[in-house]
């Protein structure tokens, strides 16, 4: 790598970046740009902004070069972070599982208000659970909520085993693979 590649700056990676999507088409050029810039440096998307004549290093930039070439081939942006805010959650997500949409978030709302009326003991399956967004949502807000999430898709099941042992509700979330309802108990 040349000296002059070694010593760009975040601003111009950003800038450069934002360029290459918005030629994709792809939505929001800037924000993602900021996304992925932030999550290869894991730092808040405002210090790009306070560091941004800070130089970034030769496997920086190989680390994010893979991350914006991936999202240029429009692999969907949490795919490409590996991780999607839902809730009030952080859930891992990649291929093989849909990405938690903010509108699913309503139906989260809803049951939350349901649930939190009665203090005893509640069981929840979370059918067809992806990356266990619903289910991990509802047991994370809800104390006494029992989940049983399960899914037929192998990737699925690993992808929501990992989240719930991220949140720490493995006492009180099980996740079971097979088709419905079949796999509960």
């Amino acid at each position: 790598m040349s000296k002059a590649q070694a010593s760009v700056s975040l601003i111009d990676v950003l800038k450069r970046t934002t360029d290459w999507f918005r030629e994709r088409s792809i939505p929001a050029p800037q924000f993602e740009a900021e996304q992925i810039l932030a999550h290869v440096l894991r730092i808040p998307r405002l210090h790009i902004y306070l560091q941004h004549d800070r130089p970034m290093e030769p496997e920086e930039l190989q680390n994010l070069r893979a991350l914006v070439a991936r999202r240029g081939r429009r692999e969907p942006l949490a795919w490409v972070l590996g991780e999607q805010g839902f809730h009030e959650i952080e859930l891992s997500v990649g291929p093989g599982v849909l990405v938690p949409r903010p509108d699913t978030e309503t139906l989260v709302n809803a049951a939350l208000e349901w649930l939190q009326d009665s203090e005893d003991p509640t069981y929840l399956a979370d059918v067809g659970c992806g990356s266990g967004a619903i289910g991990l949502a509802l047991a994370h807000g809800v104390p006494h909520l029992r989940v049983y999430a399960t899914d037929i898709a192998s990737p699925a099941i690993e992808t929501t085993r990992r989240n719930v042992s991220k949140l720490g509700l493995e006492d009180r979330v099980a996740v079971l693979q097979g088709d419905l309802l079949s796999a509960i108990p």
